[in-house]
């Protein structure tokens, strides 16, 4: 019987015919061939899924799987319930990744339960917009929560296509995406499989191209959904969940749990901002979220109005931070 790959790689795939190529081929044109390649057709209506039956005719490497459309996290639990290698390894359709990529990672996954590294984020063309990388660490040397603060605090914790997980992992312990909700799936299964995990590596490495279409503070506003302070307050409680399990000590567990919250207020706020009535949307936001409030900010002015905002419940002073932040902004811009 033939032993299964040391690698599955899982790409969900939704119209993306005029890039799945480029993503497809990079996998394809790895120096390391001990894997197999899942590629998830998620009831694509263009040509997304015959590229992937053209490939896999010519690769015996390939497995296709046409689904009706459900999403990314239906897509991903597929590719995880057919999957058989040994590590499991994420990535998006649009992107593309280093030739070296499995190889490198290959060095370590006798050793560790997952592995990180860092990635490029790029626009359509590939230019580098900037870059996520982390300094090399194990938990041979240091704690596992000192390796997960260090992630989340150059703000790499989350995303799935930054670590490769053992797939046994992820199959002893039920971890699923979330097929219910369209953001944060990434990080709360991220953080679900981090509460299983005994050893962990981070590579000083850039494999991963992942690419950005449109300005991400405008895209975002407008894309969050009206349960978001749900999703978000799940996601909150899932990393507290996992912090205990690592033992991450108090004080930057502290840390971590201020900056979700206040990142979940800012992005209600952004989405309460593009409504056709701010002030209302903004009194819904105070009410939704009130039971996130005792958080710490850092001491800027932007930061300050806005937590004052918060305690007075006054949308009228959260108005006036978002237009100090942007005029801030503008000047910033001129020098």
């Amino acid at each position: 019987m033939k032993n299964p790959p040391e690698i599955s790689v899982i790409v969900p795939v939704y119209k993306v015919e005029a890039v799945l190529s480029k993503c497809i081929d990079s996998i394809l044109n790895q120096s390391f061939d001990d894997f197999e390649l899942l590629l998830i057709d998620d009831g694509s209506p263009d040509k997304s899924g015959l590229i992937c039956d053209q490939y896999a005719a010519c690769n015996d490497k390939i497995r296709v799987f046409h689904k009706k459309h459900g999403g990314v996290s239906s897509s991903r639990n597929l590719g995880l319930r057919e999957a058989v290698g040994n590590y499991i390894i994420f990535i998006d359709s649009d992107d593309w990744v280093d030739s070296d990529f499995f190889l490198t990672l290959s060095h370590y996954m006798k050793d560790y339960d997952i592995i990180f590294f860092g990635l490029n984020r790029v626009s359509v063309e590939g230019k580098v917009l900037d870059s996520y990388l982390p300094e090399s660490n194990s938990s041979d040397n240091t704690s596992l929560s000192d390796i997960v603060y260090s992630l989340f605090d150059i703000g790499l914790l989350g995303y799935m296509c930054s670590m490769a997980v053992k797939r046994e992992v992820i199959t002893k312990n039920n971890i699923e995406f979330r097929e219910d909700i369209s953001i944060h799936e990434d990080s709360i299964f991220c953080y679900s499989c981090l509460g299983h995990v005994e050893k962990a590596v981070v590579l000083n490495y850039l494999p991963y191209m992942y690419v950005i279409y449109t300005d991400q503070r405008e895209t975002l506003s407008h894309c969050t959904p009206g349960n978001y302070h749900d999703i978000a307050k799940e996601r909150i409680h899932i990393m507290a969940q996992m912090l205990k399990s690592i033992d991450m000590p108090e004080d930057k567990a502290n840390i971590i749990h201020d900056t979700l919250k206040y990142w979940t207020y800012m992005r209600c706020m952004d989405w309460a901002f593009v409504q056709s009535d701010p002030v209302s949307a903004i009194e819904i936001c105070f009410v939704n979220l009130q039971d996130l409030e005792n958080f710490k900010v850092q001491k800027s002015l932007k930061s300050l109005v806005f937590k004052l905002a918060i305690i007075l419940k006054s949308p009228y002073l959260m108005l006036l931070g978002k237009k100090l932040a942007k005029k801030a902004n503008s000047f910033k811009s001129l020098f």
